[in-house]
């Protein structure tokens, strides 16, 4: 049963990736790469740390859920498993709403405002992100080329809606200078072709929501697997408005509903001002996430009639960003996100890491 558990899970990994996983990459692990993308490790065994502090806040933030299912709650918290159940975590946070913001402290004066923006009438923004994709099984990696985005951001208000609608154009997409292994061959040339991609999402002051993606003509379908986490990066480096001016010291957790490589979460970020340099802002970010529910995921590879679930789910995240005055995008920053799912499909189960590493630098 062990090694039929493990050729599922393997599926499950190699075909959630695509055509792009790394020649060579799925039998060993990898040396980790201390530029162009934050390192990228999905190890259990190491998992990202955080303030047991901001824990207890994002704990008391979901104190209104009681699942019936998916494990044990945690007194005064989401479930143990890490999953909810059914129909709870639409409670916390429905799908395609904005992020809620709750400022928890507006930090020592002075204070500046800290809110994502971008002016249809202006010139478009733009900015350039390394995005890197790593999943695991046993200790062994699977991993998606470092890819560089060059992007170009515009807006338009629709005169019904009270919110901004997003395009973010590719201008230009290319395997990053840093690589965790071998590219294969005619990789830069399939890259190549989503330019002309555009990514879709709403914003407002509690940030970006509702992401779609238009594949430009001429991009293979197989270049999705590259797309979804390009959007998920960019909900990532979006900070959202705390609702008021702060100052130094300031908190502020932001919850939503999103996914992370194709697993639908409750997420919850707390924010905190480090340091202020005139209107630039340096932020830290911590993260934890919540599995929505245990069949709300696609990552792809389970066989025809498999009826797979989430048993279990643990995810968390840190990053920085340092930003400024009416901009959409941070000026740089970078954050990681990893998580480590449990997976039972009939009598098998799977153990399967995976991890979302985003670096931001000027266009």
């Amino acid at each position: 049963m062990r090694r039929r558990t493990s050729r599922l899970a393997l599926r499950v990994v190699v075909a959630s990736l695509g055509a792009l996983s790394l020649a060579g990459c799925d039998d060993k692990p990898h040396a980790t790469s201390s530029t162009s993308a934050p390192s990228a490790s999905p190890s259990a065994n190491a998992p990202i740390g955080i303030d047991p502090r901001l824990g207890a806040a994002m704990a008391a933030a979901a104190s209104g859920a009681a699942p019936s299912g998916g494990g044990p709650q945690q007194k005064g918290g989401p479930p143990e498993s890490g999953v909810f159940a059914p129909g709870e975590a639409d409670k916390l946070a429905l799908k395609g709403a904005p992020a809620k913001v709750e400022l928890i402290d507006a930090g020592s004066a002075p204070r500046v405002e800290v809110a994502p923006a971008i002016d249809p009438a202006a010139k478009d923004q733009k900015a350039k992100l390394v995005v890197s994709v790593r999943t695991g099984i046993g200790g062994h990696d699977t991993v998606m080329p470092n890819v560089e985005y060059a992007l170009a951001f515009s807006g338009e208000k629709p005169k019904d809606r009270d919110v901004t609608e997003v395009m973010a154009k590719v201008v230009r997409a290319v395997p990053a200078a840093n690589q965790p292994g071998a590219l294969p061959q005619g990789l830069g040339d399939a890259l190549g072709k989503l330019k002309g991609t555009v990514v879709r999402f709403t914003l407002d002051k509690g940030g970006p929501a509702g992401f779609s993606f238009d594949r430009a003509k001429g991009a293979d379908k197989e270049l999705d697997a590259a797309l979804r986490p390009l959007a998920d990066a960019i909900a990532l480096m979006i900070v959202p408005s705390p609702g008021k001016p702060v100052g130094v010291g300031a908190t502020w957790m932001a919850s939503d509903r999103t996914t992370m490589l194709g697993i639908e979460v409750v997420r919850y970020r707390v924010y905190k001002v480090e340091k202020i340099e005139g209107d630039a802002v340096s932020l830290s970010v911590d993260a934890r996430q919540y599995a929505a529910d245990e069949k709300a995921f696609d990552i792809g590879g389970l066989p025809p009639g498999v009826n797979a679930a989430l048993e279990g789910f643990t995810s968390t995240g840190k990053g920085d960003a340092r930003v400024v005055a009416k901009s959409l995008l941070p000026a740089s920053g970078q954050t990681r996100e990893s998580m480590q799912v449990r997976l039972r499909a009939g009598q098998q189960r799977a153990v399967l890491q995976g991890e979302l590493a985003v670096a931001l630098g000027a266009p």
